[in-house]
Order: C-alpha cells, then structure tokens, then sequence
C-alpha cells in the first residue's frame, strides 16, 4: 500500500491531520473546517487523485510544473475539507502531509505578503496565485536544493516545509528590518 493511501486510511493519522490543520488556524476565521467525519470522507474521496503524486518530488528536473499545477488545483479545489470558496490555504496545508515532497503550505500570513499579494488577490483569484506559487516554489527548489537541508532542524521535516521555512524567515526578517527602521526614525 502506498504511504498516502495507508495515511488516508489510518483513522489515527486523519484525526491528527484535523487537528494540526485547526491549530495551524484552518477553521478559527472565514473558514469552518469539516467535523472529522466530513474530513476524513473528503480526503479517502480524493484519495486516487492524490496518490497519483506520491512519488512526483518539486524539485524535480523532470517535473511538469504547468501540468502538475493544473491537477494540484484541481484535488485543492476538489477536496471540499472546509465550508468556504477559498480553499488554497485549507488544501495545500493538508496536502503538504500527504505529499511533503511536493506540496508547501500555503497561508496568508507568510505566502502572501511574500508573493506581494493584496487580500482580494489572495481571496479571489486562488487558481492565479497557487499557480504562480507552485511554480516559483518548483524554481527554487530546482536551483537551490533544499532537500540538502531536510532533517537538519526540527522543523526541516521535508522538502516543502524547508521551502515553506524559507518563505516565514524572509517575511519575519524583512517585517524585523521594517520595524527597526520605523524604530529608528521615531
């Protein structure tokens, strides 16, 4: 059995999931998260189109970033794991455990102010901005090479959090700079 079908399956690791995504902030604004139940139904639904990137790895030389996009949002979209229009946030945190080596997390918090991005960018135009997210990540992965650094930190536990890591330390460092500066000049 493959590892995403066998996480998909486990009841333990589903209800886990659900919990990680509410502490992560999924369900706590706008969006409701699914009860387990609902959860777990949506993703074991999903479950043939996810298992179909078990193996696909972002920074793949190989990889088709535009067709790997294309389906990417067609499960994000498709996974109906929160009660709202705006799934990107929702589907790439809960993908980001079932497929680690293809898929960051995505949020507003980090991603969004890193892409320069304005709410109802970000809110509305979802297809737009994984697009050109998933492709930015796959180009950084490619010529940076993060793997390198999976499994060197507690929190570089696989190639899309390192990539992930990377996004929240230069939002956090240039919010830093932003208040020195504001500081300084007070």
């Amino acid at each position: 059995m493959r590892k995403s079908t066998a996480a998909i399956s486990d009841h333990a690791f589903l209800e886990s999931l659900h919990w990680t995504l509410r502490a992560w902030g999924i369900g706590s604004r706008r969006s409701k998260l699914r009860p387990l139940p609902e959860f777990s139904a949506a993703l074991q639904k999903a479950a043939p189109s996810i298992v179909a990137f078990e193996t696909a790895r972002i920074d793949a030389a190989d990889l088709d970033v535009s067709a790997t996009t294309t389906e990417l949002w067609r499960v994000i979209e498709s996974l109906n794991i929160v009660e709202n229009e705006a799934p990107l946030v929702a589907g790439t945190k809960a993908l980001h455990h079932l497929l680690p080596g293809l898929v960051p997390p995505m949020d507003r918090t980090y991603t969004q102010p890193f892409f320069l991005w304005h709410n109802p960018q970000f809110q509305y135009q979802q297809p737009k901005c994984f697009k050109i997210a998933f492709g930015a990540f796959a180009d950084i992965a490619r010529q940076a090479s993060p793997q390198q650094y999976v499994g060197r930190h507690p929190w570089h536990t696989s190639l899309g959090k390192v990539l992930d890591n990377a996004v929240v330390g230069c939002v956090r460092a240039i919010v830093t700079v932003a208040n020195e500066v504001e500081t300084a000049e007070e």
